[in-house]
């Protein structure tokens, strides 16, 4: 039996394109897990908070692309949307409160704190590369991590008490 040359074609192509849908759908499943209200946390990290005086906070972690290794790398970890549950009639507020954060990493566990200003609703709190202080209304750790490779990170840990 003969095969023709665009039956062989038509089978690669096929071959082809069903590796690479299914390649990229494992890439697209493993960078994104939904968590709290539905909110992605991106890199494949896992996260949990604690947290009496919010419901619905914002753990982003920021990266950049290091062209010298190829690789994504882990260059701060922003937390975000920490309102105030009595505006919304929740018996509580996070003003004074201490907001801490720890990631793991293959490097190492990273640790942060921060006390809570009393108006919380537009501030962002930083655990970087920049120390202390604040500037506007995003607020620094005092410590910090230099940039770190993303596939190392496996997970950040929220709460405020």
């Amino acid at each position: 039996m003969k095969v023709n040359r665009r039956t062989k074609f038509t089978a690669f192509f096929v071959v082809i394109i069903a590796c690479a849908a299914f390649l990229i759908s494992g890439v697209l499943a493993s960078t994104s897990i939904s968590v709290n209200s539905n909110n992605g946390v991106t890199l494949g990290a896992g996260a949990a908070y604690s947290a009496t005086c919010d419901s619905d906070i914002s753990v982003t972690p920021l990266t950049t692309f290091d062209a010298t290794t190829g690789a994504y790398q882990l260059t701060t970890i922003s937390v975000s949307d920490i309102g105030d549950d009595r505006i919304t009639g929740g018996p509580t507020s996070c003003a004074g409160k201490v907001l801490n954060l720890a990631f793991l990493h293959t490097s190492g566990n990273k640790f942060a704190s921060w006390t809570l200003p009393a108006d919380n609703t537009s501030n962002k709190f930083d655990f970087g590369g920049t120390s202390g202080g604040s500037s506007g209304t995003t607020y620094f750790a005092t410590a910090t991590f230099s940039a770190l490779p993303v596939a190392g990170l496996s997970s950040i840990a929220l709460s405020i008490n």
